[in-house]
C-alpha cells in the first residue's frame, strides 16, 4: 500500500477531498499514476487562472453583464461572400454570461442583428423581426465560393465576436475542457498553448481551438478552423494591447482597443479588425 502519511501531506498541499479519496481507492501500482494525473490537473488549473488574471480576472469580468465594441471589419472573406463593407462601420453588443450578440447598424441604419446559437434574426431597434432563421448553422453552403445572405453574416459575426470577447474567461465555465500542449516558439518567444474544447451548446468556429499565451499570460495567437466557411484552418494574432479601468478585454476581443489580424494558412486572406470598447456593469 502507498505511504498514507506521505499522501496525507500531499493532500494538504495540492489535493481536494474528492481527489484524495480517488487516490486512496487505487491499487498500490496505480497510485503514482493517479497522483501524476491530479498534479497535471492542478497545473492546468494554474495556467487557466494565470491567463484569466492577465486579462483582468474573473472578479472584474463578473462585474459586467455586457460589452459593446465599435468595429471596423474587412478583408477578402467579405468580398468572397458578396458582403464587402457590411461590418466596415458597426458596433456589437455582447452578453457576457449567455451567448447572445447584436451588430448595429446592420444592413440599414435602423436595423440590427440578433444572434444566439439556435436562432439568428435581423430586426428593428424596436424589436420587430424583419427576417429570422432557426438552426442557422445548417443553412451554410458547402462551397467556399458560394455567397452568404445577411443571416449567414449575422450568425458568423455573432458567434465569432462572442468567442473573441469572452475568451479566456469562459475557459473556467462548466462544459469547457482545456489541456496544455507543448510550448511553441514564435517571434523569438516561447508561448504556452492551451487546447480548449467547447461544449456542444456553444456556437463557435469549431469544437477544438488552440490558444497561445506569452510569458505575461496575454493571448498572442488563436488557431481554429471556421467550419461554416469550409476553407481550412485560420490563425488570429492580437496586438497593440491597452488597458483601462472600464475597458479591459484584449484587442479584437481582449484588452481595450487595438488590432486583430486573421491569417488563413495556404491563402492570401488577411482580415484585420479594430475595436474600441465599453462595458455595462451588473445591475
Amino acid at each position: 500500500m502507498p505511504d498514507v502519511a506521505a499522501l496525507a501531506t500531499e493532500k494538504e498541499q495540492v489535493l481536494g477531498s474528492a481527489e484524495f479519496a480517488w487516490l486512496l481507492s487505487a491499487h498500490a501500482a496505480d497510485v503514482h499514476i493517479r497522483l501524476n494525473t491530479i498534479r497535471e490537473i492542478h497545473v492546468m488549473s494554474d495556467l487557466i487562472t494565470t491567463v484569466i488574471e492577465a486579462h483582468g480576472g474573473l472578479h472584474r469580468y463578473n462585474r459586467f453583464t455586457s460589452v459593446t465594441a465599435h468595429l471596423r471589419v474587412g478583408g477578402s472573406l467579405w468580398r468572397l461572400k458578396g458582403q464587402e463593407g457590411i461590418l466596415s462601420q458597426a458596433a456589437v453588443r455582447l452578453d457576457l454570461h449567455r451567448q447572445h450578440a447584436s451588430h448595429y447598424p446592420f444592413t440599414a441604419p435602423h436595423l440590427r442583428s440578433s444572434f444566439t446559437a439556435k436562432r439568428v434574426a435581423v430586426e428593428s431597434a424596436a424589436g420587430d423581426v424583419k427576417a429570422d432563421r432557426f438552426d442557422p448553422r445548417a443553412s451554410f453552403p458547402a462551397d467556399v465560393h458560394s455567397p452568404w445572405d445577411d443571416l449567414h453574416v449575422a450568425y458568423f459575426a455573432g458567434y465569432a465576436m462572442w468567442t473573441y470577447f469572452t475568451s479566456p474567461f469562459i475557459f473556467s465555465s462548466p462544459g469547457f475542457e482545456a489541456a496544455e500542449l507543448s510550448p511553441h516558439t514564435e517571434e523569438g518567444e516561447e508561448w504556452k498553448r492551451l487546447k480548449v474544447t467547447f461544449p456542444d451548446h456553444i456556437a463557435t468556429h469549431c469544437p477544438v481551438q488552440i490558444f497561445y499565451f506569452d510569458s505575461n499570460g496575454l493571448l498572442r495567437r488563436h488557431d481554429y478552423t471556421p467550419e461554416v466557411i469550409n476553407a481550412g484552418p485560420a490563425a488570429h494574432y492580437p496586438s497593440e494591447y491597452r488597458s483601462s479601468m472600464e475597458s479591459w478585454f484584449r484587442p479584437g476581443g481582449g484588452s481595450s482597443g487595438g488590432d486583430r489580424t486573421e491569417r488563413c494558412p495556404g491563402t492570401s486572406n488577411s482580415s484585420p479588425s479594430t475595436s474600441k470598447m465599453s462595458c455595462s456593469p451588473e445591475r
